[in-house]
């Protein structure tokens, strides 16, 4: 092997070696690729094979390997944010009817027409704030809102399976509609009991329980103290970790101290998690970043000697810097971050 040969093996084994070359399968990059491979699809009218992915979702409960729900991800592959152009959402909405018509026993087509609908009401309130929003705005959203509960709660077809999102759709709404406690929780406890290791159920209720929405300061935090006592189908730490963590993404709590949020309760989680799902970079590289927030150094340590470079996940440290937590720790920074 001639000298430049050496080089360019040499060259490109060091990239196949760098953080950026490593294809991880979880995490925000996976959910990325399958939400826009459904995208795609529904573009291209691909109704028959939207249904028999959702169907083998559905049936197999097919997970990520840092454990999250691919149902739950592949129905993110059809939302429009506040800022989509608003000619789109009627073509949206046609498409989405299209299929409905194509594929009438269809609770996946009914399940993206209802969310189609709901980010309409979404795009004519707009993102500001309440007191922002013009009053023909909030008409225009209630009747959207409306429309998409109507649609959500139609009667399945005889012999179909109910789908998690299908109720989980339900909640979102309640939580836009204004649903009193009372009815919001005879809903969840409907979708709990349909699919109760569904994620999703519980991050909507947490959401719903923030005094932003229908709850006051401490609310959403008994609730999933109180779901690590129930423990559903022993995932009760699990879960109180996800919520938290989902609840933390969405800028409603900055820091331990006063949160309300337990370190050794979601340090717990996380531990259940990395358990259950060994082989993930995602949620490795996530406890790392809250053991470091909450102070917890040797847990850092721990963690980070099982992340090296090639397991550095910078999505999963958002803003966060990882150099700063590995100095803290007493180890070498990655060179180059």
């Amino acid at each position: 092997m001639n000298c430049f040969v050496k080089v360019i093996c040499g060259l490109l084994l060091l990239f196949a070696t760098s953080a950026y070359a490593v294809e991880f399968n979880d995490g925000s990059r996976a959910r990325d690729a399958l939400a826009k491979q459904v995208r795609m699809m529904f573009e291209k009218k691909k109704f028959a094979e939207l249904d028999a992915m959702a169907e083998k979702f559905r049936k197999s409960k097919s997970r990520f390997p840092d454990g999250a729900w691919k149902l739950d991800v592949f129905y993110t592959g059809f939302d429009l944010s506040t800022s989509t152009p608003e000619w789109a959402f009627p073509q949206w909405i046609a498409f989405a009817n299209e299929w409905r018509r194509a594929r009438p026993t269809s609770v996946t087509a009914q399940c993206v027409l209802t969310g189609a609908w709901m980010d309409y009401a979404w795009q004519a309130r707009g993102g500001g704030y309440a007191s922002q929003v013009k009053e023909e705005s909030w008409k225009l959203a209630k009747d959207r809102l409306d429309k998409a509960w109507k649609i959500v709660n139609e009667p399945l077809a005889s012999g179909v399976k109910d789908c998690p999102n299908r109720l989980n759709l339900r909640l979102r709404l309640a939580t836009a509609m204004g649903f009193e406690k009372k009815q919001f929780d005879m809903l969840f406890q409907e979708a709990q009991r349909q699919e109760p290791g569904y994620y999703s159920h519980y991050i909507t209720k947490g959401n719903y329980l923030l005094s932003k929405w229908h709850g006051e300061e401490g609310d959403w935090q008994q609730f999933i103290d109180k779901v690590v006592v129930q423990n559903p189908r022993g995932e009760g730490l699990t879960i109180y970790t996800r919520t938290a963590w989902r609840l933390f993404s969405g800028n409603n709590w900055k820091d331990f101290r006063g949160s309300g949020v337990s370190w050794d309760r979601m340090k717990a989680g996380f531990k259940q998690i990395d358990h259950n799902y060994p082989k993930s970079p995602w949620i490795l590289n996530a406890y790392a970043r809250f053991a470091c927030r909450a102070g917890d150094r040797d847990t850092l340590i721990s963690l980070f000697k099982r992340i090296d470079y090639d397991h550095y996940y910078p999505e999963a440290w958002d803003k966060d810097d990882v150099n700063f937590c590995r100095k803290w720790a007493g180890l070498q920074p990655f060179a180059g971050k």
